[in-house]
């Protein structure tokens, strides 16, 4: 992405303005209104810097799979960040060597001050370093932090994952695009903490669905009817990785419970394949009930 000329024109200008002695000031100024001064000016042609780099790395990708950009984007601003702060400082009139001793004291209070946004900055750069995600990776992310919605159709117990396509790892957040399509910020020091299960790492996914058959239907003929589900299910809906598995769960007092389960290529397909199973199972306990039709009670002789 090109940035406009004027942001370079305009950041130079400040910086220059900035770098000029105070003896050369056309009009005589106090130390105090100069520093201030010379620190607005500073402050000025670093948020332009900044803005401008900003706007350049968003969309810059150093490898083609863009694995090392985020590490690269995050030390560059860390690199930004501190220049300018070193420089509003210098501004200011304070020296290196004060910069230096006053270190420890400044580290305490910021510490205690801004944990949160340390431990985000820090976190990020776990992130990157140890990569357990890259741009344009899908994951999930299951937290304590994030809410956990109750389940509008009865299914088996799930883990409260928050999914998300990643776009970039900033100082403070991990950005990414939700299934809803809805842009999402994570603080970096939440995903640090949490359980990330990356899809694009993995080869395949388990699709499961949990029926219960009527009580008329014998037992043994519906598992021997599930067991050929496979020739029902639409091979654009669901490619399973090997056989079906189906096993029965319970009797209860309304009929049996079981469980057929199937592998497919991603998680992508998880839905169309449980849509497809669950529409298989349902035409195959129509066939068994027609099949075997309840018998009526009999009548005292």
């Amino acid at each position: 992405m090109r940035l406009p000329v004027w942001r370079w024109a305009a950041t130079a200008v400040l910086a220059i303005a900035a770098a000029i002695p105070e003896r050369l000031w056309p009009l005589p100024v106090p130390a105090e209104i100069a520093h201030v001064a010379r620190a607005a000016l500073v402050l000025g042609a670093g948020y332009l810097l900044i803005g401008g780099l900003e706007r350049r790395l968003g969309g810059t990708d150093w490898r083609p799979d863009g694995s090392r950009a985020a590490l690269l984007r995050l030390l560059a601003r860390l690199a930004m960040y501190l220049l300018v702060a070193v420089a509003i400082l210098g501004a200011v009139g304070v020296r290196l060597q004060q910069i230096t001793i006053g270190a420890s004291v400044i580290t305490v209070v910021l510490g205690l001050a801004g944990s949160t946004i340390f431990a985000n900055i820090l976190a990020g750069v776990v992130l990157v370093v140890w990569r357990p995600f890259e741009i344009g990776d899908e994951i999930s992310v299951v937290s304590w932090q994030m809410p956990v919605l109750a389940a509008t159709r009865p299914h088996e117990t799930l883990p409260s994952a928050n999914f998300l396509r990643i776009q970039d790892v900033n100082l403070f957040h991990t950005v990414g695009v939700a299934d809803d399509g809805q842009a999402t910020l994570i603080p970096n020091a939440v995903m640090v903490q949490a359980i990330v299960r990356n899809h694009s790492h993995s080869r395949s996914c388990r699709v499961r669905v949990v029926a219960e058959a009527p009580r008329e239907v014998d037992p043994e003929s519906l598992l021997r009817r599930m067991e050929r589900l496979a020739p029902d299910l639409e091979p654009r809906h669901v490619r399973p990785q090997g056989d079906l598995a189906v096993r029965l769960l319970d009797l209860t007092a309304t009929g049996t419970t079981f469980v057929v389960e199937a592998w497919v290529a991603s998680v992508r397909e998880r839905e169309p394949a449980q849509s497809a199973i669950v529409l298989a199972v349902s035409r195959a306990l129509a066939e068994l009930r027609s099949a075997d039709p309840p018998q009526p009670p009999d009548r005292p002789g």
